[in-house]
């Protein structure tokens, strides 16, 4: 749960940057995130992405990295 708070403190943070800065003119945009909270659910997990080009965008070597709290690679 201590991830959990850190990791969506994490990502408004980035939305209001994001939205504030009106020069920040980015291709791939992250919309909407769901992390699983409790468990044994089956709501699945994910992020969705928006491009904001009119090229396609190839994703291939994208990852999401989850961090401790003592920033150790967990997933």
């Amino acid at each position: 749960m201590k991830n959990l708070n850190k990791i969506t403190k994490y990502f408004i943070t980035l939305f209001w940057l994001g939205f504030c800065c009106t020069t920040l003119k980015a291709e791939v945009v992250i919309t909407e995130f769901f992390i699983l909270q409790a468990d044994n659910s089956t709501v699945p997990q994910y992020v969705e992405l928006y491009n904001n080009s009119n090229s396609p965008i190839d994703l291939t070597d994208w990852s999401i990295t989850t961090l401790d709290a003592d920033s150790i690679i967990i997933s």
